[in-house]
């Protein structure tokens, strides 16, 4: 709506009288016209605060939703590794559980040929055969030290490795 200013004419017959009139009729109409002037921008503030409100509640909307997607995603990942451990855990186990099986499957027999050397040593054989079964020997030794540290290793994974405190005299090492 337009401004229509008041169109007073004061016409008292006395000079200061209409005078005053005039200056009260165009201060009412400054003020009704700065009255109508902050009442459009105060519209036009309440127009541009509700769109952005509006703005707002659309981009709380789209965090919620997104929110909700990432907690959805969290909890399906979660689920995911629980599985995933549960599955490592259990491979472990069963890695650990092979190789104390081969380990002792395979020392085994190995005792057994080392004993056998022994016992070969202590007949009558040649210096070369000697030399063959020290040869042999040494090599099942350090088989038998390879198979007895996979061993120990498979047991400081499965956390079944016992330590062992033993006095020792450092100078002397």
């Amino acid at each position: 709506s337009e401004y229509n200013p008041l169109m007073l004419t004061a016409k008292t017959g006395e000079e200061s009288t209409d005078s005053r009139l005039t200056s009260i009729v165009n201060g009412i109409n400054e003020t009704s016209k700065a009255l109508i002037t902050d009442h459009r921008k105060l519209h036009r503030a309440e127009h541009e605060l509700r769109a952005k409100k509006d703005q707002l509640e659309a981009l709380v909307k789209e965090i919620n939703e997104l929110n909700t997607e990432l907690e959805f995603k969290v909890k399906e990942r979660t689920r995911e590794l629980e599985s995933a451990n549960v599955q490592l855990l259990q491979m472990a186990e069963a890695k650990g559980q092979f190789l104390s099986s081969m380990s002792h499957e395979i020392r085994t027999p190995l005792n057994g040929v080392l004993g056998m050397v022994e016992l070969l040593k202590d007949t009558q054989i040649n210096s070369q055969q000697e030399r063959y079964l020290d040869t042999i020997h040494t090599s099942g030794e350090v088989l038998l030290g390879v198979i007895n540290d996979i061993l120990d290793f498979s047991k400081i994974e499965a956390g079944k490795m016992t330590i062992e405190n033993i006095d020792y005299n450092l100078e002397k090492l």
